[in-house]
Order: structure tokens, then C-alpha cells, then sequence
């Protein structure tokens, strides 16, 4: 099988450049439209709330927020990751033009919605979106297909699947600008806010991130429809840690937070350590490395600290986002576009504008945090994250952003 995320060489290699190079690219590479058009929707995102105080917002973005950070956000990214990646590790046909089109039409109809409190036509065309692309990943994987995923990729679609059941729950709640209490509707909330990140990053992370951290066990199969031994096993274990998660959201919208908490650190935990291998001993010393070791630290954190503050599971729920999954997204996002764009010898390097990136995105989390702590000066804090976010993603795009129109020879 060939790397699918173009990592196993290190030595620089000679570029094309140019707008036209983007453009042949987009179809098997969609992380160059996707990466970018999701900073871009994160930042609309952030400015909602100092729009809103600014009174020049007509309606309340509480819904809208969220929507726009998980779904457009972290839905570009994860498109992006997973349409570059997916078919080149199973050996299949990359989306075709009027598959990524049609992506792409459905996934700014979401956005725009979102953006203007539409909640109802954001989730119908975000969930349009996921169904889509997911059934197009489906066909490839059951009839396209030459070789076999990573048995952790289970975790991926458990994810996803979540995510669709979260948006669609939501669309039968009807339009709300306002977040609603019920079982249900908090269900879906994690579903989609925790799940959809969380279990892919699990899945992802047994296959990719030990080369952030210099370890040589990218687990690669040879060439073959058939699983190989051991395959199965491991595909029940990620069954199983999937279900856990899931069944600790079950476990806390019935007020049982401690216990879904616990059972959460738990299972994230063990499979960390188990078959992340992220936190053992090796040498990559790099920033790329930090930045995925810290947000893997401070999701864990996050799951220890929400059972203890029940009044701010809001801001807690902040940590989990920001300076995990943004985090580890910038962190992914910025290994995928060095290796595609012929500059992997930055991989394993210090570079300090990433540093810039991590603790802004740090301090983002910090202010978001202590504004549930803080209610007399909340506005200010609130206000303190979006600009610590803005300024994180927009260094990140100014320094990585001509990345994307190289392209290896």
C-alpha cells in the first residue's frame, strides 16, 4: 500500500505551483479547498459573539456558534482529511468533480444558513453533506476498494454515524436559536459536539499519530481485499471503545455525570495508551508533536474536570473543543499540508510560528474557561477567546496558506 498522507520520505522534493496546479488537485487532494474554507467559517464562527455585543447581531448565536464550529469547522477538516486520505489507503478512485461540487454546494449551504441563525436549513444541508460524502466513502470501501483500512477506521465511521443521528434529532426538535434541555436533545448535542471528533481521533490516531512522535509503527497491510489476522480482533476492540463513549453520553444525559466521566477517561485513556502510542518514550522532539501531545493532555484534562464543575460544563465542553480538537485539527492539518506540498523535511523541526499557533489556541482556552468563573467580566473573556482563536488561525493560514497551491512532482 502507498502512504496514503505522503509521509514516509523525508527529503525535500521539487514543487509545481499555481492556481491551475490547485484546481487538478482539488479532486484527489480536497484537503487544499476544505482546510482553508474551514479556518475561514471558524473565524465567522468566533466573531458571532463580539458581534453580537457589538449590537450589530440581530438574533442570538448560542446554536449558531456551535453549529458553525463543529459542522463548519471541524466538518471541513475532517472532509478534507478523509477524501485526500481514504481512497489512496484503500486503493480507490478519489472523489470524482461533481462529487466534490456537490460537496461543496451542500457544505456552504450549511454554513450560510448557520451564519444567518437558520438553523434548520444549516442542520438539513450539514446533514446532507455527511450522508453524502459518507455513502460515496462507503461505495469505495465495499466494491472499490484493493486494500483494507486500519482496523481502528471503525471508530471513524461510528463517528460519523453518530454525527448524522445528532443533526437529525435536531431537525425533528424544529428551529431554535436557543440551546433547549431534554435528554434527547442533550444526546444529540454530544453526539455530534464530542462524538464526531472524538472517535475518529481515536481511530485515526493508532494509524497516523505515532509518526508524529517518531515512532515506526504506522500499521500498513499488504495489498488485499481480505483482512489480515489480528484484523478482526482489533476491529471488535474500536467496536467496543466506540460503544463505551457512546453509551457514556446515554449514561450522562441521564444526570449520571461522574459515572459517564469516568467511564469516558476511562476507555479514552486505555486506548491512548494502548494503541495511540503517543505519550511513550521516543525521539521526535518537534512542534508538531507538542501541539498533538498537548491537545491529547488537555482532552483528557477536560474529561477529569466536567464531572467536578457541573455549572460549567459549557466552558469545560470549550476545553474539549478548542485546545483539543482545534488543536489536534491545526496539528493534522499543518503534517498533511507540508507532506503533500513537498516540504516534509519541516515535519519533525521546531517551527515557531506553529508555536505561535499552539498558545494562542491555548490562551483562546483559557480565556473561554474562566468566563463561566468570571460572570461579572464574562463578555470580555468571551470576547479574549474569539480574538485568541482569530489570531491563531490566521498566522496558521498566512504561513501555511501558499502550501497549498504546491504539489509534488
Amino acid at each position: 500500500m502507498n502512504n496514503p498522507l505522503n509521509f514516509g520520505n523525508i527529503e525535500t522534493k521539487t514543487t509545481k505551483r499555481g492556481v491551475d496546479v490547485w484546481l487538478k488537485a482539488l479532486p484527489e487532494e480536497p484537503f487544499r479547498l476544505f482546510f482553508p474554507l474551514g479556518v475561514m467559517v471558524s473565524l465567522i464562527g468566533v466573531s458571532l459573539w463580539p458581534l453580537l455585543y457589538g449590537e450589530w447581531l440581530t438574533f442570538y448565536p448560542g446554536v449558531a456558534h456551535a453549529r458553525m464550529m463543529m459542522g463548519g469547522f471541524v466538518g471541513a477538516f475532517s472532509l478534507g482529511f478523509l477524501g485526500t486520505s481514504l481512497p489512496r489507503m484503500i486503493g480507490a478512485p478519489p472523489l470524482r468533480k461533481w462529487e466534490l461540487v456537490l460537496i461543496l454546494a451542500l457544505y456552504l449551504l450549511a454554513v450560510v444558513g448557520y451564519a444567518n441563525g437558520r438553523i434548520v436549513v444549516g442542520d438539513a444541508g450539514m446533514l446532507s453533506v455527511l450522508v453524502f460524502f459518507f455513502v460515496a466513502m462507503s461505495i469505495r470501501l465495499i466494491f472499490m476498494r484493493q486494500d483494507v483500512p486500519p482496523p481502528g477506521f471503525v471508530l471513524v465511521g461510528l463517528g460519523w454515524l453518530g454525527a448524522m443521528a445528532g443533526l437529525l434529532i435536531f431537525l425533528l426538535e424544529g428551529d431554535t436559536q436557543f440551546v433547549v434541555t431534554g435528554v434527547r436533545h442533550r444526546m444529540a448535542e454530544l453526539l455530534l459536539y464530542q462524538g464526531f471528533i472524538l472517535l475518529p481521533i481515536l481511530g485515526i490516531g493508532g494509524f497516523l499519530f505515532p509518526r508524529f512522535v517518531g515512532l515506526k509503527t504506522l500499521q500498513m497491510f499488504k495489498e488485499s481485499r481480505t483482512p489480515p489476522p489480528g484484523w478482526n480482533s482489533k476491529a471488535l476492540q474500536a467496536i467496543g471503545i466506540g460503544g463505551t463513549v457512546i453509551f457514556s453520553f446515554w449514561v450522562e444525559c441521564s444526570g449520571w455525570l461522574l459515572v459517564a466521566g469516568g467511564m469516558r477517561l476511562a476507555v479514552v485513556v486505555w486506548y491512548l495508551w494502548r494503541e495511540v502510542l503517543v505519550f511513550s518514550k521516543s525521539t521526535e522532539k518537534g512542534t508538531l508533536a507538542l501541539g498533538l501531545r498537548l491537545g491529547l493532555t488537555l482532552i483528557v484534562v477536560a474529561f477529569v474536570l466536567t464531572p467536578l464543575y457541573p455549572a460549567q460544563r459549557i466552558g469545560m465542553d470549550h476545553m474539549i473543543f478548542i485546545s483539543g480538537f482545534g488543536m489536534i485539527a491545526v496539528t493534522v492539518a499543518s503534517r498533511v499540508t507540508l507532506g503533500h506540498s513537498g516540504h516534509s523535511e519541516k515535519l519533525g523541526k521546531k517551527l515557531w510560528v506553529m508555536r505561535v499557533v499552539i498558545w494562542s489556541i491555548f490562551i483562546a482556552m483559557m480565556s473561554r474557561v474562566t468566563a463561566d468563573f468570571t460572570p461579572t467580566i464574562r463578555v470580555s473573556h468571551l470576547n479574549y477567546a474569539s480574538l485568541g482563536w482569530a489570531i491563531a488561525f490566521l498566522v496558521w493560514l498566512g504561513w501555511i496558506g501558499r502550501n497549498f497551491f504546491q504539489k509534488e512532482k
